[in-house]
Protein backbone atom coordinates (compact mmCIF):
# COMPACT_ATOMS: atom_id res chain seq x y z
CA UNK A 1 0.00 0.00 0.00
CA UNK A 2 1.44 3.30 -1.17
CA UNK A 3 2.01 6.09 1.53
CA UNK A 4 -1.03 8.25 0.72
CA UNK A 5 -3.15 5.09 0.37
CA UNK A 6 -2.05 4.53 3.94
CA UNK A 7 -2.85 8.06 5.11
CA UNK A 8 -6.47 8.10 3.57
CA UNK A 9 -7.09 4.50 5.01
CA UNK A 10 -6.13 5.53 8.79
CA UNK A 11 -8.02 9.41 8.62
CA UNK A 12 -11.49 7.47 7.19
CA UNK A 13 -10.83 4.68 9.40
CA UNK A 14 -10.65 1.86 6.24
CA UNK A 15 -9.03 -1.25 6.80
CA UNK A 16 -9.22 -2.04 3.41
CA UNK A 17 -6.27 -3.22 1.31
CA UNK A 18 -4.75 -1.60 -1.54
CA UNK A 19 -1.97 -2.52 -4.33
CA UNK A 20 0.98 -0.74 -5.01
CA UNK A 21 -0.16 -0.50 -8.82
CA UNK A 22 -4.05 0.75 -8.12
CA UNK A 23 -4.81 3.97 -7.68
CA UNK A 24 -6.38 4.96 -4.37
CA UNK A 25 -9.25 7.54 -4.56
CA UNK A 26 -10.40 9.17 -1.40
CA UNK A 27 -14.28 8.53 -1.48
CA UNK A 28 -14.93 12.87 -0.70
CA UNK A 29 -12.15 13.33 -3.12
CA UNK A 30 -13.90 11.95 -6.18
CA UNK A 31 -15.45 15.79 -7.06
CA UNK A 32 -14.17 16.65 -10.42
CA UNK A 33 -13.39 20.18 -11.75
CA UNK A 34 -16.81 21.79 -12.18
CA UNK A 35 -17.42 23.74 -15.72
CA UNK A 36 -18.80 27.56 -14.29
CA UNK A 37 -20.35 25.63 -10.83
CA UNK A 38 -22.08 22.43 -12.80
CA UNK A 39 -20.75 19.06 -13.77
CA UNK A 40 -20.91 18.19 -17.66
CA UNK A 41 -22.42 14.62 -18.22
CA UNK A 42 -19.08 13.25 -19.07
CA UNK A 43 -17.64 14.10 -15.58
CA UNK A 44 -20.39 12.96 -14.04
CA UNK A 45 -20.73 9.35 -16.24
CA UNK A 46 -16.82 8.89 -14.33
CA UNK A 47 -17.99 9.43 -11.18
CA UNK A 48 -20.88 7.22 -11.27
CA UNK A 49 -18.49 4.40 -12.30
CA UNK A 50 -16.81 4.40 -9.09
CA UNK A 51 -20.10 5.33 -6.94
CA UNK A 52 -23.53 4.31 -8.52
CA UNK A 53 -26.24 7.00 -7.98
CA UNK A 54 -29.04 6.57 -6.82
CA UNK A 55 -32.55 8.81 -6.00
CA UNK A 56 -34.69 11.13 -7.41
CA UNK A 57 -35.57 14.96 -7.16
CA UNK A 58 -39.25 16.12 -7.37
CA UNK A 59 -39.37 19.71 -8.95
CA UNK A 60 -41.91 21.91 -10.88
CA UNK A 61 -41.07 24.56 -13.01
CA UNK A 62 -42.89 27.18 -15.17
CA UNK A 63 -41.86 29.99 -17.57
CA UNK A 64 -43.46 32.85 -17.55
CA UNK A 65 -42.96 37.06 -18.69
CA UNK A 66 -38.98 36.25 -19.10
CA UNK A 67 -38.95 34.50 -15.63
CA UNK A 68 -38.24 31.14 -15.17
CA UNK A 69 -39.42 29.72 -11.59
CA UNK A 70 -37.55 26.27 -10.32
CA UNK A 71 -39.08 24.71 -7.63
CA UNK A 72 -36.97 22.24 -5.87
CA UNK A 73 -39.82 20.06 -3.61
CA UNK A 74 -37.91 16.77 -2.24
CA UNK A 75 -35.58 14.18 -3.12
CA UNK A 76 -36.50 10.67 -2.27
CA UNK A 77 -34.35 7.14 -2.54
CA UNK A 78 -30.68 9.53 -1.63
CA UNK A 79 -27.83 7.08 -1.46
CA UNK A 80 -25.68 7.70 1.91
CA UNK A 81 -22.26 8.43 0.21
CA UNK A 82 -20.72 6.96 3.55
CA UNK A 83 -20.81 4.17 6.11
CA UNK A 84 -23.00 5.74 8.85
CA UNK A 85 -25.80 5.74 6.25
CA UNK A 86 -27.10 9.40 6.19
CA UNK A 87 -26.65 12.59 4.23
CA UNK A 88 -26.45 16.06 4.47
CA UNK A 89 -27.82 16.89 1.67
CA UNK A 90 -28.23 20.26 -0.49
CA UNK A 91 -28.40 20.99 -4.29
CA UNK A 92 -27.01 23.14 -6.79
CA UNK A 93 -29.01 24.93 -10.12
CA UNK A 94 -27.92 26.65 -12.68
CA UNK A 95 -29.40 27.66 -16.29
CA UNK A 96 -26.47 26.50 -18.98
CA UNK A 97 -26.11 27.82 -21.03
CA UNK A 98 -25.77 31.30 -18.99
CA UNK A 99 -23.65 33.79 -17.11
CA UNK A 100 -23.15 33.19 -13.24
CA UNK A 101 -25.65 35.19 -11.63
CA UNK A 102 -28.65 32.41 -13.42
CA UNK A 103 -27.67 29.79 -10.30
CA UNK A 104 -28.69 29.12 -7.15
CA UNK A 105 -28.82 26.99 -4.01
CA UNK A 106 -31.09 25.18 -1.37
CA UNK A 107 -30.36 25.31 2.28
CA UNK A 108 -28.90 21.73 3.92
CA UNK A 109 -30.97 19.18 5.26
CA UNK A 110 -29.25 17.45 7.54
CA UNK A 111 -29.27 13.55 8.52
CA UNK A 112 -32.08 12.80 6.01
CA UNK A 113 -32.48 10.66 2.49
CA UNK A 114 -35.64 11.44 1.85
CA UNK A 115 -34.97 15.84 2.02
CA UNK A 116 -37.85 18.07 1.84
CA UNK A 117 -36.49 21.78 0.83
CA UNK A 118 -39.63 23.34 -1.18
CA UNK A 119 -37.91 26.45 -2.17
CA UNK A 120 -38.57 28.70 -5.23
CA UNK A 121 -36.25 29.97 -6.94
CA UNK A 122 -37.05 32.62 -9.90
CA UNK A 123 -34.24 33.15 -12.56
CA UNK A 124 -35.31 36.64 -14.40
CA UNK A 125 -34.04 38.19 -17.44
CA UNK A 126 -34.38 34.94 -20.02
CA UNK A 127 -35.45 35.73 -23.45
CA UNK A 128 -38.32 33.89 -24.78
CA UNK A 129 -36.69 33.61 -28.27
CA UNK A 130 -33.91 31.89 -26.19
CA UNK A 131 -35.57 29.71 -23.58
CA UNK A 132 -35.77 26.49 -25.98
CA UNK A 133 -32.08 26.54 -26.46
CA UNK A 134 -31.58 26.34 -22.86
CA UNK A 135 -31.09 23.37 -20.65
CA UNK A 136 -31.83 23.81 -16.17
CA UNK A 137 -28.88 21.55 -14.28
CA UNK A 138 -29.95 20.39 -11.01
CA UNK A 139 -27.49 18.25 -8.59
CA UNK A 140 -27.55 17.50 -5.26
CA UNK A 141 -24.28 17.24 -2.84
CA UNK A 142 -23.51 15.51 0.33
CA UNK A 143 -22.26 18.60 2.74
CA UNK A 144 -19.11 16.92 4.35
CA UNK A 145 -18.25 19.34 7.00
CA UNK A 146 -14.55 18.48 7.26
CA UNK A 147 -13.86 17.40 3.60
CA UNK A 148 -14.87 18.45 0.32
CA UNK A 149 -18.64 17.91 -0.61
CA UNK A 150 -19.84 14.83 -2.59
CA UNK A 151 -21.92 15.19 -5.50
CA UNK A 152 -24.81 12.22 -4.66
CA UNK A 153 -26.39 12.40 -8.08
CA UNK A 154 -27.58 15.31 -11.01
CA UNK A 155 -30.10 15.55 -13.80
CA UNK A 156 -30.29 18.34 -16.63
CA UNK A 157 -33.59 18.94 -18.01
CA UNK A 158 -33.69 20.68 -21.74
CA UNK A 159 -35.77 23.29 -21.70
CA UNK A 160 -36.26 22.78 -25.03
CA UNK A 161 -39.59 20.47 -24.18
CA UNK A 162 -42.68 22.50 -23.03
CA UNK A 163 -43.97 19.80 -20.91
CA UNK A 164 -40.82 20.16 -18.56
CA UNK A 165 -42.30 23.72 -18.07
CA UNK A 166 -45.80 23.13 -17.94
CA UNK A 167 -46.16 24.14 -13.78
CA UNK A 168 -46.72 20.30 -13.31
CA UNK A 169 -44.73 18.33 -10.76
CA UNK A 170 -42.13 15.33 -11.54
CA UNK A 171 -39.70 13.42 -10.76
CA UNK A 172 -36.63 13.26 -11.81
CA UNK A 173 -34.20 10.36 -11.78
CA UNK A 174 -30.23 11.27 -10.73
CA UNK A 175 -28.16 9.97 -12.99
Amino acid sequence: MNETALLWTQRAGETAEVEDDETYVPRNHLALPLLNGIRTPKESARSNELYPVTGDILLRMTYHRCILTLQIQKGRNLKPPNKPGYTNPYCRAQVVPEQAELKCRTRCIQHDLNPKWMETFPFSGIDPREIHHKKIAISVWHRNWLWPDTLLGEVIVDLADPVNLDGVRRWYQLE
